[in-house]
């Protein structure tokens, strides 16, 4: 379902009540048809004009919480032997490794346990730091 689609099924309870209420109005209260043609219309006004700013909550999202970290690359900021904390961007993150890894090294998520990601060690890229060509 799209995300105009999910937003419009989920106004329709709403639109559905005022319709009720102005009904009510009109028979009870003697509000004017057109009073009520009006209400609805600013009702119907009030959702399109909210739709742009809402539409990102309605949209489908492929993956949520850990299992968007996926891939992502980060910094081991404690020994992992095998749990551990890592940093993917501000945030600290709790880990497991299968093979060791070092303080500052850099890891990859491979996956997730509820809360605890599961990471790797990036493989250096062979040249040393004693090695790369200076300015």
């Amino acid at each position: 379902m799209k995300a105009w689609q999910r937003y419009l099924v989920y106004q329709l309870p709403g639109l559905g009540l005022l319709a009720i209420l102005l009904a009510a109005a009109t028979y009870w209260f003697s509000l004017p048809i057109w009073a009520s043609a009006l209400a609805a219309m600013l009702w119907i006004a009030k959702d399109a004009a909210l739709y742009p700013l809402l539409k990102r909550a309605y949209e489908d999202s492929k993956s949520t919480g850990t299992a968007s970290l996926v891939g992502s690359l980060g910094t081991a900021q404690e020994d992992l032997s095998p749990k551990g904390l890592v940093r993917i961007g501000p945030e600290l993150w709790r880990a497991v490794s299968v093979a060791p890894v070092e303080a500052g090294q850099q890891i990859r998520v491979t996956g997730s346990d509820g809360m605890t990601l599961r990471v790797e060690a990036v493989p250096d890229s062979g040249v040393s730091r004693d090695q790369a060509p200076g300015p």
